[in-house]
């Protein structure tokens, strides 16, 4: 019962973490993208972004909790496999978090470059890349339950192998 209320306070308190990060997250992901000075300020009181707002949130949340399905799942016992648990299931949100930015970065440079290379008619539309529709969040949650996936699949293996 006590680990219960650790897990539930240390979710709570990574949440409260995630909520006051995410102007930074932002300020720095879409600078890195657009390669432009971008500050935000209060991002969850712009016009439909309390959800990504609450994603946000909920993925640091969630944390402690993918760690105790593992933890349940495969019966980890040694420090060596709880703490290599841990560490893979953040990496790997990091790592899907990092490869969309890239990706992104990527596209809006060949925005970049389309645009200086076109000759744009009247009423032409501007292709650009907007904060609102790049959805960071989700691809957050996406690489913590991947990783929680490989860490389930790597230590059940590995306590299969070792039972028999």
């Amino acid at each position: 019962m006590k680990q219960n209320g650790m897990l539930i306070g240390l979710s709570f308190l990574l949440g409260t973490i995630g909520f006051f990060v995410r102007d930074l997250f932002l300020s720095f992901s879409m600078t890195y993208i657009l390669g432009e000075k971008i500050s935000f300020e209060k991002s969850w009181e712009l016009p439909n972004q309390t959800f990504p707002c609450l994603l946000f949130i909920i993925s640091f949340g969630i944390i402690p909790f993918l760690y105790l399905l593992v933890k349940k799942i495969c019966g980890l016992s040694t420090t060596y496999r709880k703490s290599s648990s841990i560490i893979l299931i953040v990496a790997s949100g990091l790592i899907v978090l990092v490869g969309i930015i890239m990706y992104l970065k990527f596209k809006a440079s060949q925005i970049n470059d389309m645009l200086q290379r076109a000759e744009f008619a009247d009423g032409a539309e501007i292709p650009r890349i907007r904060f609102e529709e790049v959805n960071l969040e989700i691809f957050l949650i996406m690489g913590l339950g991947i990783g929680t996936m490989l860490t389930i699949l790597m230590f059940k293996k590995g306590k299969n192998i070792n039972t028999t």
